[in-house]
């Protein structure tokens, strides 16, 4: 790793940061640092301290073209995964851990799991069945064409349209480029809780939660109220809303607007891969 004024350079394609949520002005640090790194023609990478665990290698190893390959999609079986089986392999595969969706379709070699991708239905498809959003990808290691023959298993019997989310501070997007997936819109930086490494997103910790926490209310403003819980907030770069038109025409348009959060509820600004 060489320093850079903004973090490390990996190589002449990427470029980590690591911040500190408990510092102040960290939410301007995340975009500026996104900004740098794509003006020098390289990859953001930024993450925040709490994040680094032994998976940290194996994403940097993947954006530079270095993860050990462990085999091809197309000599994996597909099979569904139960949320306790998607829940371990998650926590092991992906910087953001488990989703709470529970359609998972997993690619399997040898009888060991090499990848997954989960969908949930967002609120906005709830009781129409027009729409699906695609919550997590992993894999395990190199998977050529993972992504590919996971999304097509589950298009085969799911035929509506798809929405997904990509988070700029880690993602640049291409692999829905690659899927066929069309960039739709970009939200600003939205914001997320962590406690003792749990992380929540900020709709499970509004204030009529956090006073449910607290036992009374403290005329607090939501951001008091969490850190007097030990919450510490941390922010992301913006997300990139990427769209997948359904199969047929039957299929009602699923419109990604208004922007989900990261298990596909409706808010005002919008994890994922």
């Amino acid at each position: 790793l060489q320093p850079s004024p903004t973090g490390f350079v990996v190589d002449a394609k990427l470029e980590v940061s690591v911040l500190d949520p408990l510092l102040e002005g960290q939410r301007l640090n995340v975009q500026r640092l996104v900004r740098s790194a794509r003006t020098a023609g390289r990859q953001a990478l930024v993450l925040w301290d709490f994040e680094l665990r032994p998976k940290l290698a194996a994403m940097v190893a993947a954006r530079v073209g270095r993860l050990p390959r462990l085999c091809g999609a197309r000599q994996c079986e597909v099979q569904a995964l139960s949320k306790s089986e998607a829940d371990a392999f998650y926590d092991a595969h992906h910087l953001q851990g488990r989703a709470n969706g529970p359609h998972t379709l997993a690619l399997t070699y040898r009888q060991q799991v090499v990848a997954a991708m989960t969908f949930v239905v967002p609120a906005a498809c709830r009781g129409t069945h027009s729409g699906w959003t695609l919550q997590r990808f992993a894999t395990a290691g190199h998977v050529p064409g993972a992504a590919s023959r996971l999304l097509q298993a589950w298009r085969a019997s799911h035929a509506e349209a798809v929405v997904s989310y990509s988070d700029e501070r880690y993602a640049s997007g291409r692999l829905y480029e690659t899927l066929g997936f069309v960039q739709q819109a970009a939200t600003g930086p939205d914001y997320r809780y962590v406690r003792a490494g749990v992380v929540y997103p900020k709709n499970r910790k509004q204030k009529r939660h956090l006073i449910a926490e607290l036992g009374h209310d403290p005329q607090q403003t939501e951001a008091a109220m969490a850190a007097s819980l030990g919450y510490v907030r941390f922010w992301d770069a913006g997300k990139l809303t990427w769209w997948l038109p359904p199969l047929t025409p039957a299929a009602p348009p699923y419109s990604p607007t208004p922007i989900g959060d990261e298990h596909g509820r409706p808010q005002s600004a919008a994890p994922v891969l």
